[in-house]
């Protein structure tokens, strides 16, 4: 066992020293050859073992399914989607044309009213636009309040 442990901390000064070590001539330094393949891998497989002192362990792998918090869903049941009972999502060429309504004066505001409250519209969209008056509704409230400000100001020094 000492001679082993010897063995363990030459070739470990011998790797500190620079030296390089390959499979057919062992650890070499200006071609010397001072060390088997046998040898190596010997050496090789008792960094594995926990008396050696140069033992490092191993870390443990996780595993993201053993976790808690972590539930995969079942999976369907054959002959059923895995979709079902969602909605077919908005088409771009629906956004675009949704884009190019709102750019016209009156009718744009009309629109969003129709697409935000009606039971046709797919659900995605409505919400986009309740969520778009609801903001032009707060951006109004704020442009009341400084034209109020302005107007008060302008009472004020006037």
């Amino acid at each position: 066992m000492e001679e082993n442990q010897t063995t363990k901390k030459r070739n470990y000064e011998r790797y500190l020293d620079g030296e390089t070590w390959s499979p057919s001539t062992g650890y070499e330094q200006d071609g010397g050859v001072s060390a088997s393949y046998e040898q190596m891998t010997d050496n090789i497989s008792s960094f594995r073992d926990a008396d050696s002192p140069y033992y490092v362990p191993e870390e443990p792998q996780n595993d993201y399914r053993t976790q808690t918090g972590y539930v995969s869903a079942p999976a369907p049941a054959s002959g059923y989607s895995s979709y079902e009972g969602l909605e077919e999502p908005v088409s771009m060429g629906e956004w675009a044309l949704c884009i190019f309504l709102n750019c016209i004066p009156c009718v744009g505001l009309i629109m969003m009213f129709v697409w935000a409250f009606s039971k046709d519209t797919k659900r995605s969209k409505a919400n986009f636009f309740k969520v778009q008056l609801i903001f032009m509704g707060i951006i109004a409230v704020v442009y009341l309040l400084l034209f109020l400000f302005m107007l008060g100001m302008g009472v004020a020094l006037g």
